[in-house]
């Protein structure tokens, strides 16, 4: 192949990592959006647990947010698949090409040193986020179990 073809080659790859890349982080702003707005509705109706209903609707509250916790799970680790499919193409390629690899990165043996585990870490972000929003909600109803069966223990001491 030639070098213009193999830069065109790169050119595409890149620009579907940036696809991915804005796909994964839509994601995510669209997860803590909805979490942040589920943990508002879950403050305003614990401050007024006067109602046995809003025991009910803290505990719908708290299950929608760990639903959409787990169910964001499955497209964020779809991109992450996604993303490792393009970096191992263009890794492959950069290592295929001498010329490209040193007019891209200024050295010919740039993408061999480069570790894959750095691109993971840059998106663990995403693999830990929805998991520590469903301790969060297990922790939050947990407290709320509690502080009901407090209530009612000291209702019924009177």
């Amino acid at each position: 192949m030639s070098e213009l073809e193999n830069f065109e080659r790169l050119k595409f790859f890149r620009e579907e990592l940036k696809y991915e890349y804005t796909l994964l982080s839509n994601r995510l702003g669209l997860f803590i959006t909805s979490q942040s707005f589920l943990v508002s509705a879950f403050a305003a109706l614990s401050a007024s647990m006067r109602y046995p209903a809003t025991v009910w609707m803290i505990g719908s509250v708290a299950m929608l947010g760990i639903t959409i916790s787990i169910l964001i799970r499955i497209p964020i680790q779809l991109s992450h698949v996604s993303l490792k499919k393009w970096l191992a193409l263009e890794r492959k390629l950069l290592t295929a090409d001498d010329l490209l690899s040193e007019s891209v990165f200024g050295e010919r043996d740039a993408p061999c040193s480069y570790d894959d585990n750095e691109a993971g870490q840059s998106m663990s972000f995403s693999k830990v986020v929805p998991v520590v929003f469903i301790i969060m909600w297990a922790v939050l109803i947990l407290g709320t179990a509690v502080r009901v069966a407090l209530n009612h223990y000291k209702a019924s001491q009177f």
